[in-house]
C-alpha cells in the first residue's frame, strides 16, 4: 500500500496538461471577456467564444491569435467542414461533463457513432488530438461490438473503417484497429453464416 501511495503521489507531481492552457487561463477566475467569433459551416453559422476553440487546437489557436474586434458584429470565418460533422465536435467542447456522461451511458446506436467519428473526424483535422484519439477510440469501440449482430449495415461500416484508415494512416494504431476490424466486417459479408475464423474471433476481443 505504501509503495502505491508513494507512485501516486509522484504521479501527481510529474503530472502534465494534455493542452497548453493552464486551469488559471482557462477559468479567469470565471470572469471572462472575450470576443465572440462568427463560424459560418455550410448553411450553419455558429457563435462561438475564442477560448473553447483554442484550447485544445494549435490550428484555431493561429487561426485567431490576432485580438479580435469587440464588437456586436464580428467579422464571419467561413469553414469547410461538414456541418454536422463540426457541430458535434462543438457540442463536445462545450458541453457538461455530466452530460457526455449520460450520453456515453445510455444504449449505443447510430446516432452515438456518428457523433463519435464526426467529433473525431474534425478534431484530428484541427489537430486537438486528445479529443481526437479520445472519440476515435469510441467510434471503433461500438464498431467492434455491432459487427456481431446481423442487422449490421456492412457497407457503411466498411466505408467508415476506410475513412478512418485513410485519415489517421494505415500504420498508426487507429488504422490498425480499424483494417482488423474492417477484415472481420468484410468476413461476416462473404461469409455470413460461417463460422468465424480463430483469427477473427481473436482480433473480435482484442483493441
Amino acid at each position: 500500500m505504501a509503495s502505491e501511495l508513494a507512485q501516486l503521489q509522484d504521479d501527481a507531481e510529474h503530472w502534465q496538461p494534455r493542452h497548453k492552457t493552464s486551469l488559471e487561463v482557462a477559468t479567469r477566475d470565471f470572469d471572462y471577456e472575450e470576443a465572440v467569433i462568427r463560424l459560418r459551416v455550410g448553411d450553419r453559422t455558429f457563435n462561438i467564444a475564442r477560448r473553447g476553440l483554442t484550447q485544445r487546437s494549435p490550428v484555431f489557436r493561429e487561426m485567431f491569435s490576432l485580438p479580435q474586434p469587440a464588437s456586436p458584429n464580428p467579422p464571419e470565418v467561413v469553414l469547410h467542414d461538414d456541418r454536422k460533422f463540426f457541430a458535434a465536435y462543438l457540442w463536445l467542447i462545450h458541453a457538461d461533463h455530466l452530460d457526455v456522461l449520460a450520453f456515453n451511458e445510455a444504449p449505443a446506436d447510430d446516432n452515438y457513432l456518428r457523433r463519435w467519428y464526426g467529433i473525431a473526424y474534425t478534431a484530428h483535422k484541427y489537430q486537438a488530438n486528445s479529443i481526437a484519439t479520445y472519440a476515435i477510440g469510441l467510434a471503433l469501440d461500438y464498431l467492434q461490438r455491432v459487427a456481431r449482430d446481423e442487422s449490421f449495415l456492412v457497407g457503411a461500416a466498411a466505408s467508415l473503417l476506410l475513412a478512418v484508415i485513410t485519415q489517421w494512416g494505415a500504420d498508426t494504431s487507429q488504422g490498425t484497429r480499424a483494417r482488423q476490424i474492417l477484415r472481420i466486417v468484410l468476413y461476416r459479408r462473404a461469409h455470413f453464416d460461417a463460422d468465424w475464423s480463430p483469427e477473427d474471433a481473436h482480433h473480435m476481443g482484442t483493441r
